[in-house]
Parts: C-alpha cells; sequence; structure tokens
C-alpha cells in the first residue's frame, strides 16, 4: 500500500467504529445552477479561473454551516463534549493517482467563487504531484464529494464521514431526468443525485434535512451564494 492509501485504510476504518451515521437521498434541479455557470464561465476564462460545480457547491456547503452550526462541530470523544469551530473549512475529496486525499479550502466563507476555484485546482495539482501541504488536510469542518464525476449516470453513494467532521456531501453528474412540477405536469430537467451523510450522535434526521434543504435552496438559485455565501 502507498502511504496514502494506508492512511485512507485507517482513517475509514476509525470513522465506521466510531462513528453511527445516517445518509439521507434527494434530487436537486439543477436548471438555474447549469445555467449561472454558462453565463459565467466564459467571464470566469478571462480571469484564469476554471468555474467548476465543486466551488457552488463549497459555498452552498458555507451557507448550510452558517445556518445550522453543529455540522460545524466535532465529538470530543476523550470529555463527550461538543465542540464548535471558529472557522469554516471546506474539504473537497481529491483523487490522485497515489489515492484519495481530502484538502480544504480554509476560511471558505471569506472567499468568492473565483478564488475557491483557484484553490481547488492548486489543491489537485499539489495533491497529484504529491506536494500537498499537511497542514490543508487538517481541520476541516464538512466534506464534498463527487462520487458520480467518472460514471456515466447518476449515483447515489452512502459517502463515509471524514472524521472527526460530522457531515460530507456526495455529489453526482448532472444528468436530464423527469420530475412532476407543482402543477403535477412532467417536465425534463438537469437532475443531480445527493447523498447527504451525517453523524447521529450530535445530528438527529430533521435537522439533517432541514440543512440538505438549505443546500439545495442554494444549489437551485445561486443569486443566493451573494446574498448568504
Amino acid at each position: 500500500m502507498t502511504p496514502i492509501r494506508k492512511a485512507t485504510m485507517q482513517a475509514m476504518v476509525h470513522s465506521t467504529s466510531t462513528i453511527p451515521r445516517v445518509t439521507v437521498f434527494s434530487k436537486l434541479n439543477a436548471t438555474e445552477l447549469v445555467a449561472h455557470r454558462e453565463a459565467y464561465k466564459e467571464y470566469a476564462k478571462e480571469h484564469d479561473v476554471r468555474l467548476t460545480y465543486t466551488a457552488y457547491f463549497v459555498k452552498a456547503a458555507v451557507t448550510m454551516l452558517k445556518r445550522y452550526p453543529i455540522f460545524n462541530a466535532y465529538v470530543d470523544e476523550k470529555t463527550d463534549e461538543i465542540v464548535y469551530r471558529d472557522a469554516i473549512n471546506i474539504g473537497v475529496a481529491t483523487n490522485t493517482s497515489q489515492g484519495l486525499v481530502v484538502p480544504n479550502i480554509k476560511n471558505a466563507d471569506r472567499k468568492n467563487l473565483f478564488e475557491i476555484s483557484k484553490e481547488i485546482e492548486e489543491n489537485a495539482r499539489l495533491a497529484e504531484a504529491g506536494k500537498l501541504p499537511r497542514d490543508s488536510m487538517m481541520n476541516g469542518s464538512f466534506t464534498i464529494t463527487n462520487v458520480g464525476g467518472s460514471s456515466k449516470d447518476g449515483v447515489y453513494s452512502t459517502p463515509i464521514i471524514n472524521a472527526p467532521e460530522v457531515g460530507i456531501l456526495g455529489t453526482a453528474r448532472i444528468e436530464m431526468d423527469t420530475f412532476v412540477n407543482d402543477e403535477l405536469a412532467i417536465e425534463i430537467a438537469p437532475m443531480m443525485k445527493l447523498s447527504f451523510t451525517f453523524d447521529h450522535r450530535i445530528i438527529d434526521g430533521v435537522e439533517a434535512q432541514q440543512a440538505l434543504d438549505t443546500l439545495k435552496q442554494v444549489l437551485s438559485d445561486p443569486n443566493k451564494i451573494v446574498l448568504e455565501g
């Protein structure tokens, strides 16, 4: 095993053996999200930025953590206390030829979409080169993992929490799908499957569902990122 694979193995075993986790599933109508990215993708290129959907997910997670601070906390297993973090650092699971690493965007609440997009790309470059600073993978608040990016079909998953964090969002690829609108008519729209896993020791189902609804509200209307992100 590579050192990264060994570290991943140890972290996953610890997480699954100590955290009672629950995953809830939902779908996101990504019509406005796709339109927003398409509208500003070329503008971003003019500023040497590759605007990715992941950057939107990071900013949506910031809004969620502000509304529900319990998702920016962790369990001190020695004292049985809930400890709330001061900073909002959003982890982005990054696949490399050596294995999976999770660098986080430090103080994501203080950065805009362009800054976050650049940092995600730079972290991926450093990770592949084996030069990712150890500090970049520490003190994370919440993690986002794209489990369906390499698949032809959008998939649900049960992502494992990146302990000591208490939540993780799994996103799939955006694909055209049908849904029933408010007028009970069938529509076709770009849809995305979401998998939201939480630590049931300190978070209950109702609160998790409310937090997931917040994520969906922001992503379904990206202009809210400007107002709340």
